[in-house]
């Protein structure tokens, strides 16, 4: 009989990592079913075994924690009809790249939004926050505990925004969102502007159905300015939305998920059902493939 398999806790526990494990993927199958002589049931006994040989052929191992760029190249492989040592056959590698493109734009779709709503770049408030989480030996991409992340994410802007606020400098991009949070936290009336509910701090994204739908670089939810400039030419303020928090908090799940896949073992950890449904299509549209079992009825 095949010899039996560590658990992936055994593995994470003696040091290691979740992955499969060095032995080769191809097998006998009289061997595995029948011990090494082969030799089959007793004759008293009738034995039936099914499985599909494109699914055997095809599957891949995942050399990390990322059965979901795994699963993903070997079901490819199956429903093209090719080996895992086909010059054509997808491994993990190949669908973590995919997942990384997904995640890109969810990126851009994220930082449109964080632009409409606050006027200015996503990037210098999220390099910011990486600085001051990485001063703490932390990351977006860590494993935090339950709500933990959102909470730290919460102190460090406050942290960097009242800095910004006290520096009063009006040329950084962020001074207006900086201004806006110290009038909120001061009980101003710009409160309702900035938002101050838990409600708005969701960092999850919308989807239908379970599937995130999205327009690159849309933010059709951001109402734009009617005008950006007074009747003299000079520029008005930009109104702070008070869905600033949950499209900053959004951004920085995405970048999270970004952190893990670029690591040197790639982690999927951050996609769900989602996600595999996603590099399915871009796998669909990439190589131009019906990506369904054409015997299936």
């Amino acid at each position: 009989m095949a010899a039996k398999l560590p658990s992936a806790e055994a593995v994470v526990a003696a040091g290691g990592y979740e992955r499969d494990t060095d032995a080769g993927e191809d097998i006998n199958l009289s061997e595995l079913l029948f011990g090494p002589n082969a030799s089959g049931p007793p004759s008293e006994v009738v034995a039936s075994f099914a499985y599909n040989t494109f699914l055997l052929n095809g599957w891949v191992k995942q050399s990390s924690p990322a059965c979901a760029a795994a699963s993903v190249a070997g079901a490819y492989n199956a429903l093209q009809r090719i080996g895992r040592h086909d010059p054509k056959a997808l491994q993990q590698a190949d669908l973590v790249e995919v997942l990384k493109g997904i995640l890109r734009t969810r990126l851009t779709t994220h930082a449109a939004k964080f632009h409409a709503d606050v006027g200015c770049s996503v990037e210098p408030l999220a390099q910011a926050l990486q600085a001051h989480l990485a001063a703490q030996d932390k990351s977006l991409g860590m494993k935090w505990p339950r709500q933990a992340r959102a909470k730290t994410i919460k102190e460090v802007l406050r942290t960097i925004l009242q800095d910004i606020a006290t520096e009063g400098n009006a040329d950084n991009p962020l001074f207006p969102l900086a201004n806006a949070v110290a009038y909120e936290a001061g009980g101003e009336e710009n409160q309702a502007a900035v938002g101050n509910s838990e409600e708005e701090d969701d960092d999850t994204d919308a989807k239908v159905d379970g599937v995130e739908i999205f327009l690159p670089g849309q933010a059709a939810d951001r109402p734009v300015p009617a005008a950006t400039v007074d009747q003299d030419g000079a520029p008005l303020p930009h109104r702070i939305s008070p869905l600033w928090r949950k499209s900053f908090l959004q951004y920085c799940n995405n970048l999270g998920g970004l952190e893990k896949l670029e690591r040197e073992r790639p982690s999927t950890g951050f996609f769900g059902t989602w996600g595999i449904l996603g590099a399915v299509r871009r796998l669909a549209d990439q190589y131009q493939v019906r990506l369904s079992n054409p015997h299936s009825r």
